[in-house]
């Protein structure tokens, strides 16, 4: 809805659109960037964050972006632009999703161990940051996306270091607990 919602003005709301906006956004978008990396991880790395490689220039990108992204994200909170902040955090789910796409852990897994535990771990991690991001919008499906990594916090703490938490040599949260 916050999405949606009239700002400073009335708004043209039609539920057919709403609910497309919504099957993209949480499904298409957010449930893909976490079900795409929590199956692989499962598979791939037996539901444990993988040890191993060093983050290259790829990540140190992606962290960067992510860092702008945030700054962007709590200005628009601050401001009360809650459509801008939606589409910020859609933005970062995006980004997320291309980050998983152009690493694709799952084709080096076996010729590069060690740059698909990079991959991987950056990818649970950019899923821990997203849910943290998106609580304060989508309380509960972020609170069962935390809860795969063990969080139990009532209310997670907005990331103050964002580039330094998807680039951690583990995710914030070791080992996470999906099934």
């Amino acid at each position: 809805m916050i999405a949606n919602a009239p700002e400073s003005a009335d708004t043209d709301f039609n539920v057919r659109r709403f609910a497309a906006d919504v099957n993209k956004d949480l499904a298409d978008v957010f449930g893909n960037l976490v079900n795409r990396t929590i199956r692989f991880a499962h598979q791939a790395f037996q539901g444990r964050v993988p040890d191993g490689g060093q983050p290259g220039e790829l990540e140190a990108a992606l962290a960067a972006e992510i860092d702008q992204r945030i700054g962007a994200l709590r200005r628009d909170h601050e401001a009360l632009e809650f459509r801008r902040a939606a589409a910020e955090l859609r933005g970062i789910w995006v980004l997320a999703n291309a980050y998983l796409q152009q690493a694709a852990p799952w084709t080096v897994t076996k010729s590069d161990s060690a740059r698909a535990a990079v991959a991987t771990r950056t990818a649970l991690n950019l899923v821990r940051l997203s849910a943290t991001l998106a609580w304060n919008v989508i309380p509960m499906l972020a609170e069962a996306v935390l809860a795969a990594f063990d969080s139990k916090e009532a209310v997670p703490a907005w990331p103050n270091e964002p580039a330094s938490s998807i680039l951690a040599d583990k995710a914030a949260s070791s080992p996470f607990g999906v099934g």
